[in-house]
């Protein structure tokens, strides 16, 4: 799947790969169409954390969005199982987002939480700052005010 098709996308610019692990398929189209808006994103979809999980250790991300509460393996566990272990995306940062949000924080530097129902500006300046695109940096309740800049 492919994002940004409908964006002029700039002379040169590098594509940016993204990981989306929601096992809700309408919040999964919204995702999408929230994501046509940018220029030279790739989208890779996955519909519950074991498929996630998969496909992060298949390659490498600029960014991954994962919803806490899926089926086999939420959120939380699929970013613990990635931070811990050698892989890709070790290091990649991570949007995570969950309707449940009571007390959930960000568990690292590199990512950053955002409560549902998702709206779609902040999470566009989420991911805008998170793939080092620029845009106003996200502010995020529960969370940090800004994603780091994905690594070169």
């Amino acid at each position: 799947m492919r994002a940004g098709q409908g964006a002029a996308a700039t002379d040169g610019a590098e594509r940016k790969a993204i990981l989306l692990a929601e096992d809700d398929a309408v919040n999964r189209a919204i995702v999408r169409h929230l994501l046509s808006e940018l220029p030279a994103i790739d989208v890779v979809e996955a519909g519950d954390g074991r498929e996630a999980l998969e496909r992060a250790l298949e390659r490498r991300f600029d960014l991954l969005i994962v919803d806490q509460n899926m089926p086999h393996i939420p959120g939380d566990r699929l970013i613990r199982h990635l931070r811990a272990s050698r892989n890709p995306n070790g290091q990649t940062p991570i949007i995570r987002f969950s309707a449940h949000n009571s007390g959930a924080v960000a568990a690292s530097d590199r990512e950053l939480f955002l409560p549902k129902p998702i709206r779609g500006e902040e999470f566009l300046a989420a991911v805008q700052t998170c793939l080092g695109l620029g845009g106003p940096p996200p502010s995020a309740p529960g969370g940090p005010s800004a994603c780091p800049t994905a690594r070169p």
